[in-house]
């Protein structure tokens, strides 16, 4: 291998950094933290009831693959324009949307028999990465 390979093994696709959907899926993965944050203290208090669980589960499966995506992008530029062109890139963020909004929702409706602060803006945050998936998904729409 010539250093000119060498060099160009590991870059960065600087135009997809610049990009709605990179950044979309940077802020899909900073509220899927903050609500897997806000959620982590209760597991270690041994206080697990399926709400919490769900809503556990479902940010870390869209924050796992996510984070795989958005890798997998920043690194290849034929990974991006391959996603952007297949429908699985909008698919997967209208189906999270949808299972955003499940979770969100039930997550209210239990609220209103109990007062759980972390818990209620660990949902909050759940029904804004609903909104920024819809977001996603459309972006995704409009480059195909």
């Amino acid at each position: 291998m010539n250093s000119e390979q060498n060099s160009s093994f590991l870059s960065l696709n600087t135009d997809y950094l610049k990009s709605k959907l990179c950044i979309s899926k940077v802020i899909i993965i900073i509220f899927a933290l903050i609500s897997i944050s806000l959620l982590s203290p209760k597991y270690q208090l041994f206080y697990v009831t399926n709400q919490y669980l769900f809503l556990y589960a479902i940010n870390w499966i869209q924050l796992y693959t996510i984070t795989i995506m958005l890798i997998c992008c920043l690194f290849s530029t034929n990974t991006s324009s391959l996603l952007v062109q297949t429908s699985i890139e909008y698919v997967y963020h209208i189906i999270s949307m949808f299972m955003y909004l499940a979770i969100s929702s039930w997550s209210f409706s239990w609220l209103n028999y109990n007062e759980d602060t972390t818990y209620l803006f660990a949902a909050i945050f759940a029904l804004l990465n609903s909104f920024v998936h819809a977001a996603h998904g459309y972006f995704s729409i409009l480059l195909r």
